[in-house]
């Protein structure tokens, strides 16, 4: 089998007190089996704390194209597509982080996936995992809300046929889900599944969290603190909300 890990992170860098940085560096590391590529990119933000940007890999083994996106309030959202042009099923992992200045235990929380899949050789099209979530939204490196839980399995057998993935979400609308009870301080969307031989899979995904009003004081020895973001493309959100 061969495995396929996405990781994209971006980090910026921002003084205490201020909304959000000109610019945040991307990093994007693609890792198929033992190898690895490691890409970089400078993405700005816009005046309201939104950013976006896109990107593509192509090699032997896979064809890859990703957007991220997101606003500093903290919100994300995520595509990705791959497909596998090998002769094995393969395994995908995309994953987004996003460190954050901490904030108050979230009042609330929301996400969700939404995606298809692609026949490319007229026998059918099998996304799959037995060994992880579909999705998990990640607080603070932890896992807090799962969707698609293990063992996960969708086929389409229409040959070189589309199918769409069931839409699964938590939360949604109004951010319904009760926050994580922690102080956070970053937050993320791992993505993972495994897709058979010759054929295509494509996602959305998105994880907000809502602020509680209170602020937190914030120290003079704060200085300078890194913010970032990480994970599989999307459109800069222009206010917060899950869509």
């Amino acid at each position: 089998m061969k495995r396929v890990c996405f990781f994209v992170v971006a980090a910026l860098i921002a003084s205490a007190g201020v909304v959000h940085a000109d610019e945040i560096p991307v990093d994007l590391s693609v890792s198929v089996d033992d190898d690895l590529t490691v890409l970089g990119e400078t993405i700005e933000t816009d005046r309201e704390g939104g950013f976006e940007a896109e990107g593509s890999v192509e090699n032997e083994a896979y064809t890859l194209d990703w957007e991220i996106g997101g606003h500093l309030d903290p919100a994300l959202v995520v595509s990705g597509s791959i497909t596998n042009l090998t002769n094995a099923a393969i395994n995908v992992a995309f994953l987004f982080a996003t460190p954050v200045i901490p904030f108050l235990p979230p009042s609330g929380a929301g996400g969700s996936i939404a995606g298809s899949v692609t026949d490319g050789n007229g026998d059918g099209v099998t996304l799959s995992n037995v060994d992880s979530s579909l999705y998990t939204a990640l607080v603070n490196g932890t896992d807090f809300r799962t969707l698609g839980d293990s063992p996960f399995n969708f086929t389409s057998a229409v040959p070189f046929g589309s199918a769409a993935l069931p839409v699964l979400s938590f939360g949604i609308p109004g951010l319904t889900e009760p926050g994580p009870g922690v102080l956070v301080t970053d937050m993320g969307i791992l993505v993972a599944f495994q897709l058979s031989a010759h054929d295509s899979a494509a996602f959305t995904a998105n994880f907000v969290l809502e602020p509680r009003d209170e602020v937190i004081p914030e120290p003079a020895t704060l200085g300078l603190m890194v913010i970032g973001l990480a994970g599989f493309a999307g459109r800069a959100l222009r206010r917060r909300k899950c869509s």
